[in-house]
């Protein structure tokens, strides 16, 4: 719902957290809203450096073996046999 109504830039629920990203910036706005949503929760802030998100995932990317002749890679990893890019 926050996120359709343009509230916030992302959510991710994981082991029972619910983790919003958003500019930090922002924040006051989204600790009210995130209080009219749910009041009996204090929510936790972090702040994160700023840096080319998508850069940093492809640098940590690791093929997954699926099967003994099945790899899944992304396009700018080489093939585990061949050395081909996937």
């Amino acid at each position: 719902m926050l996120m359709e109504q343009g509230l916030i830039q992302a959510l991710e629920t994981r082991n029972g957290r619910i983790t919003v990203l958003d500019k930090w910036e922002n924040r006051s706005k989204l600790r009210k809203i995130l209080h009219d949503a749910v009041a009996d929760v204090e929510p936790e802030e972090e702040f994160l450096e700023d840096k080319d998100w998508n850069k940093a995932r492809i640098e940590t990317f690791q093929p997954l073996k699926a099967e003994d002749r099945i790899w899944i890679t992304p396009p700018w990893s080489a093939d585990q046999d061949t050395g081909k890019r996937g």
